[in-house]
């Protein structure tokens, strides 16, 4: 892939871009990027014969792992340097310088709507009956590596979450089965109540939620947990991998609009990234966001 044929594989959008005329079997070209989940804005130009692709040799991991050049108010000047020695037309440069210095100025008076997430909880729910519990805590820290610099808490029902409240774990679940074979009904129901109870717990003390559900394999607190939020006009953010909502289930339809189910966990976390930023406006019926 290349990030001027495909920004948005990179997390990128195309701020501007210049090429120069009257070429021959040769290309001149200058391109502007703004990050998606941090809004810094990059930069890069690119010239050759006909043989190479524009930009091939640029790359961009994130907006701190790359190799562009990046545009700031402070070193704008440099910018503007480079933009007013390309050779196309006056009034194509000054659009371009127009347009990135619009684009700053607006993200600096957004500053201070970034990182409303801050302070806020999610709560993950999962298949836990189906899935190992090692695929449970990966997914899970995935999301934490990337919250945790947002300072979203994330809660996991597999974590000690409260002092008076008993952890699920594997030996917890081999005991309930187990007591199930024996007859033992009054413990089963002892301890998934106390289970039960603080699962949904977590979810009353959530910002938002983030299921992950494989259709095929039913699990009745995983859809406890999401109809009971979907009830408390909590943002449930419903994740059926490679699926999305071609693998709904069709009760589910119902409480879910196309928009809030994903393919995958990193389209949920752009989103996220997104209304932290400020770049995403956020529906007030669901959202409840505390002050910082």
């Amino acid at each position: 892939m290349n990030i001027n044929y495909n920004p948005p594989e990179f997390g990128l959008s195309i701020l501007h871009g210049m090429d120069e005329e009257g070429l021959s079997y040769e290309f001149n070209e200058f391109r502007v990027w703004s990050d998606n989940k941090t809004n810094r804005v990059f930069w890069a130009a690119d010239s050759g014969c006909s043989c190479p692709t524009p930009f091939e040799d640029y790359w961009f991991k994130s907006a701190d792992d790359n190799n562009l050049e990046e545009v700031t108010q402070h070193n704008f000047n440099s910018f503007e340097t480079a933009v007013n020695n390309f050779p196309v037309t006056m009034e194509v440069r000054q659009d371009c310088l127009k347009t990135v210095r619009d684009f700053l100025k607006k993200k600096k008076q957004n500053s201070t709507k970034m990182n409303i997430l801050k302070g806020s909880r999610v709560y993950t729910i999962g298949q836990l009956q189906h899935e190992s519990f090692t695929y449970a805590n990966e997914w899970r820290n995935y999301l934490r590596e990337k919250f945790n610099p947002l300072g979203i808490q994330v809660l996991s029902p597999i974590e000690k979450v409260f002092k008076n409240f008993p952890l699920e774990s594997k030996d917890m679940q081999d005991k309930m089965k187990n007591a199930l074979k024996m007859g033992d009904y009054d413990f089963v129901h002892k301890e998934m109540t106390a289970i039960r109870n603080r699962d949904l717990a977590m979810c009353d003390l959530s910002t938002f939620l983030i299921a992950v559900i494989d259709p095929n394999k039913v699990t009745w607190g995983c859809t406890d947990e999401i109809i009971t939020s979907k009830r408390s006009r909590k943002p449930v953010f419903l994740v059926i991998p490679e699926l999305g909502y071609a693998g709904i289930p069709l009760w589910l339809a119902s409480y879910f609009k196309p928009n809030w189910v994903y393919k995958s966990l990193d389209e949920v976390i752009d989103v996220i990234y997104r209304i932290d930023a400020g770049k995403e406006e956020v529906n007030n019926k669901y959202w409840k966001i505390l002050e910082n």
